[in-house]
């Protein structure tokens, strides 16, 4: 019965299940794997969130393994672990 109210107000509040995935992953690290030319650039995992900026193509984010701070400006595919 929890289950079937709480179908109905994820329905009716008009929130998608791409949205409520989005919220989930905040903070948690991700595959980056990173195109350019059709040549594969990055493939790596960030220690949290990526980000984008604002009036910008590209992204950065912590890269787990090194700790370094990494800049992309490519096509890339982000895979939220949860």
């Amino acid at each position: 019965m929890i289950k079937y109210i709480f179908a109905v107000v994820v329905l009716s509040s008009g929130c998608t299940d791409a949205y409520f995935g989005k919220l989930k992953s905040l903070g948690n690290s991700a595959r980056v794997r990173c195109w350019s030319g059709g040549q594969l650039i990055v493939d790596t995992t960030s220690s949290g969130k990526i980000h984008s900026e604002a009036n910008s193509n590209g992204y950065y984010f912590v890269e787990r393994s090194t700790g370094e701070m990494i800049e992309v400006d490519a096509d890339c595919i982000f895979r939220y672990h949860k």
